[in-house]
């Protein structure tokens, strides 16, 4: 019984703290322009750079 008192609270933790690294969505890596740049004109071109792939939703 003690063990599975003590158990049930360190599985809790556990799971709670380990999915965090498991990311399902893409990030933005990085940009041109820099995010906050400020720039006199308009970009002529933006890029985007995310983690992982990006796909379009179908609708």
């Amino acid at each position: 019984m003690r063990i599975a008192l003590l158990a049930t609270p360190v599985a809790c933790a556990l799971a709670a703290i380990l999915p965090a690294s498991a990311r399902a969505h893409a990030v933005l890596a990085f940009s041109e322009p820099a995010d906050g740049s400020v720039s006199a004109q308009a970009p002529t071109r933006v890029r985007l750079v995310f983690t992982d792939s990006v796909r379009p939703l179908s609708g």
